[in-house]
This record gives structure tokens, C-alpha cells and sequence, in this order.
């Protein structure tokens, strides 16, 4: 990872705040991007810099997505499977999708909480305590309905910008080998294909060592219940059983364990993986 005047480059480099080569007056994002470029292929040994970007949104800022296509950026396209989980994270974090429907709360009262992004800093006991709530259960069922699209809308937006090739990845397929050691090889396999879509050669045997010497050392949770996550689980549960009992895949009534609920269904592993051309 490349670093500027020593502080290591994060993620979200498209956000003007974060991206030092930024300057609204003098280029832009255009000028930002390819600076970077610059920089990253001047260093010793030449570097790398991993961009996190908002294909709905980032990809179509003036000039962003014709520059990194010009500079043969290489893209993958990752997408959280669970989408109970990916909805539940952005209520919790204070993000904008849920407001209206539904917000976070103090599992003790259910009284609402702005404890938002600082839910990471906190005591394990006391995140437990903090929980979504949905308010409006249809909606949210709308809106997982809504996610369950987004591999596909977001091959579609790297299509559109003229990006042909790349690997659909899922967050529970990389992260399986964390919570179960019988994972660990399917989780491998899912890492080269990353690397391989980012154009770098992959070494199965050093992706094997490096991830079994994390599952070892990481302090990462098992995923829990849903009811240790949303205040009115059992009405949660109970609409999305009404609505479409397909849904109940996403919610986890026992502890994940063993890597039960870690990927999406076999039928879907084979479809969601493959390379799209």
C-alpha cells in the first residue's frame, strides 16, 4: 500500500477529503486520479493503492470513470450475499437507508441511540446493547428485496463504464474461513480470484498460510442471532416469513456455526463467483 508524506493511503479515495491529490480548483478528479497514478508508479518498489468506489454513484463524477478505464484499472465486484446483515450494519451505523423506517437502538429500553460509527469503539457488552429497529417492517422487506439485486446492478454499472472483465466476490465467501476451519480452502480459492482480477499472480500455498495464521490470531465474532442485532427480532422474522418464506434464509435464528450460513446457497456460489465477460 502506498504511502503520502507517510500516512498510508486508506480505502475511500474518491471521497475529496480523504484523497491528498484532490484539488476542486485544479483538475479535479481527473487531474487527483492521475497524479496518484504518477505517484504510485514512481515508487521504489512501484505500489499499489486499493480505491473503494460507489459504482452507483462515484464511478459517474466527472471524469472518474473514464480515467481509471484509461489507466486499465482492474475491478472487482464485491457485494455483501446476506442482506438482512448488510441492511441491519446500516441502520446500526446511522446511514441514510433506513431512515423513516427504521433507526438504531438501546437494546436495554429501546430508546433511539446515536451511537452510529462509534458502536466500534465501545465495550463489547455495551455494543450488544445496541440494536436496529425496525419500525416498518414492510419497508425493510422492500428493501432487502432491493438488495438482493446489487451484484447484478453493479456488473452492470462496470459494463456500462466499459470495464469487461472482473470477479463477482462475496464479503461471506472471503470471510468464511474465519469461523470455520472446513472453509478454508473454498475461501483460498475465492482470494486468488480476487488477486487474479486485480492482475496479480496468485500462490495458493502463501494465501493458505496467511489466512490460517489469521483465523488463528483475528478476534473477529462469530456472527450472532439476529435477536442479539434487531430489538424486534420476532416481528422481523414473523414479516419476512409472511412476505416470502425464501427470506428466512438470511436470518439467523442460532449462532453461525461451523460456517453453516458463511456463503450463500450452492446454487448461487457457482453463478455469483464466475468472472462476468
Amino acid at each position: 500500500m502506498y504511502r503520502h508524506n507517510g500516512r498510508a493511503l486508506e480505502s475511500e479515495l474518491l471521497k475529496a477529503e480523504k484523497n491528498p491529490y484532490y484539488n476542486a480548483t485544479k483538475g479535479g478528479w481527473v487531474s487527483a486520479l492521475r497524479k496518484m497514478h504518477t505517484a504510485l508508479q514512481a515508487a521504489d518498489p512501484p505500489s499499489y493503492a486499493v480505491v473503494k468506489v460507489d459504482l452507483a454513484t462515484q464511478l459517474r463524477q466527472n471524469g472518474v470513470g473514464s480515467v481509471l478505464r484509461a489507466l486499465d484499472t482492474p475491478f472487482i465486484n464485491g457485494w455483501r450475499w446476506n442482506s438482512l446483515d448488510r441492511i441491519v450494519c446500516l441502520v446500526r451505523d446511522c446511514f441514510r437507508h433506513g431512515r423513516g423506517f427504521a433507526w438504531p437502538v438501546n437494546g436495554s429500553d429501546g430508546r433511539r441511540s446515536d451511537l452510529c460509527f462509534k458502536r466500534r469503539r465501545v465495550s463489547r457488552e455495551e455494543g450488544l446493547q445496541y440494536k436496529a429497529f425496525f419500525a416498518d417492517t414492510s419497508a425493510m422487506i422492500k428493501s432487502i428485496r432491493e438488495m438482493e439485486h446489487t451484484l447484478e446492478q453493479q456488473a452492470t454499472e462496470l459494463k456500462n463504464a466499459g470495464f469487461a472483465h472482473f470477479a463477482n466476490l462475496t464479503y461471506e465467501g472471503l470471510t468464511a474461513f474465519e469461523h470455520a476451519s472446513w472453509r478454508l480452502e473454498s475461501s483460498v480459492r475465492l482470494w486468488c480470484t480476487l488477486l487474479h482480477s486485480w492482475q496479480v499472480p496468485c500462490q495458493p500455498a502463501v494465501v493458505r498460510t496467511v489466512l490460517s495464521d489469521y483465523a488463528k490470531t483475528a478476534s473477529w465474532p462469530t456472527p450472532p442471532p439476529h435477536a442479539k442485532l434487531i430489538y424486534n427480532a420476532d416481528e422481523v422474522r414473523l414479516a419476512m416469513r409472511k412476505a416470502d418464506p425464501r427470506l428466512l434464509q438470511y436470518f439467523r435464528s442460532t449462532k453461525l456455526r461451523n460456517g453453516t450460513l458463511a456463503l450463500p446457497r450452492a446454487e448461487a456460489v457457482q453463478k455469483l463467483n464466475a468472472p462476468v465477460q
